[in-house]
C-alpha cells in the first residue's frame, strides 16, 4: 500500500514526511526513517503550562540500550543528568498501533535528591510530560515543535 506523505516529521538535518493516517509502530518509523537516510531526533522541545512565564527545556534522549539522559533548560546553566528509573506500559495499544509507555526519568544532582521527569508516549507521540520537583511541586508541560532545530530547540 503506498504512503501518501503530506506532514512533514524533522529529523537531525533532513525532513521526512509521514502519511496522514498514525504511523503503526515505532519499528515502522524506524524503517520509514532508514528508507530516507536519515537518523531519528534525538531531543524533544517542552514549555510548561500555565504560568506566566513559561518554563523551557530540552530533553535529549539517549541512545540505543542506554538509560541516562539529560534536560537542558533554556535559562539553565547547564545540561541536568536524568536517569531512566522505569517503564511500564500504562495501556496495551489496539490492533496494529503501539502501546502506551510511562518512562520516568530522576535527575542526578550532586549532593541531594533531584526531581523527576514522567513522560507517557505512544509510538513517537508524548501525550503527558510532567516535572515533579523533590519538594513535591508539580510543572505540566507540552510538547512544542515549532522550535525544533537541526541541533537542538531553537527558542524566540
Amino acid at each position: 500500500m503506498p504512503i501518501s506523505c503530506i506532514k512533514p516529521i524533522r529529523v537531525s538535518s533532513s525532513v521526512v514526511t509521514r502519511s496522514a493516517q498514525t504511523i503503526a509502530s515505532k519499528s515502522a518509523m524506524g524503517i520509514l526513517v532508514l528508507c530516507c537516510g536519515a537518523f531519528a531526533q534525538t531531543f524533544r522541545c517542552f514549555e510548561s503550562q500555565g504560568r506566566k512565564a513559561p518554563i523551557q527545556l530540552q530533553f535529549n534522549f539517549p541512545g540505543d540500550g542506554q538509560k541516562s539522559a539529560s534536560v537542558a533548560y533554556r535559562k539553565g546553566s547547564g545540561t541536568i543528568e536524568v536517569k531512566q528509573v522505569s517503564e511500564q506500559e500504562i495501556e496495551g495499544g489496539p490492533e496494529g498501533r503501539p502501546s502506551l509507555i510511562r518512562t520516568v526519568w530522576q535527575e542526578s544532582v550532586p549532593g541531594g535528591k533531584g526531581g523527576r521527569y514522567e513522560m507517557d508516549t505512544q509510538g513517537a507521540v508524548v501525550y503527558r510530560m510532567e516535572y515533579k520537583r523533590a519538594d513535591g511541586k508539580k510543572f505540566s508541560f507540552q510538547e512544542i515543535d515549532s522550535v525544533v532545530g537541526d541541533h537542538g530547540c531553537e527558542w524566540m
